[in-house]
């Protein structure tokens, strides 16, 4: 339960407790997968987390469900472990059902690429691209009749390669 509006300690639960109402509430977004159980699923070492690999909507789902429990804890002035555990599991129930009606299942969605595997790649990205700018810095870039300084070039790269033709004819002549 990320954004608390309240430390949980002042209603009676621990760090301990706060573990334990987040994983009950996940078995039961999950049809009673264990977060270990959803692991093995998913190929993930016990050592990292399986909010590396969730999928965006798994993500979103589980946002909504303690954000629902953060709004009825301090609406209910709830207070001890089993009172917010039973909260935390009935909504995290909850948005498991909505997704089903849509014939969304969490545990079968397929996990995606490792957060730190794309932290990676795009932190290479970025390096290779401001090289690429130190090289250009400055020269003048020719194409389809129009002329751009390096930066406005890769902006139209950017937006070409986005499917915006239109924005590659906008740019200004020098």
């Amino acid at each position: 339960m990320s954004k608390e509006p309240f430390p949980l300690h002042e209603r009676g639960v621990d760090d301990a407790g706060f573990g334990r109402i987040r994983s009950k509430g996940d078995v039961a977004l999950f049809g009673g997968h264990t977060i270990q159980a959803m692991k093995d699923r998913f190929g993930i070492t016990k050592t990292r987390p399986l909010a590396d690999f969730l999928p965006t909507l798994t993500i979103a789902a589980k946002n909504l469900a303690t954000e629902m429990t953060n709004h009825n804890v301090h609406q209910d002035d709830l207070r001890g472990e089993a009172d917010i555990t039973s909260e935390h599991i009935q909504n995290n129930q909850s948005v498991r059902s909505m997704l089903g009606q849509r014939g969304i299942q969490p545990e079968r969605l397929p996990p995606e690429e490792d957060i730190k595997k794309l932290e990676r790649r795009v932190k290479s990205d970025e390096k290779s691209w401001r090289n690429s700018l130190e090289n250009y810095r400055g020269r003048t870039v020719r194409g389809n009749n129009m002329r751009a300084t390096c930066k406005e070039s890769l902006q139209v790269q950017i937006n070409v390669g986005r499917g915006s033709k239109k924005a590659a004819e906008e740019v200004p002549n020098e």
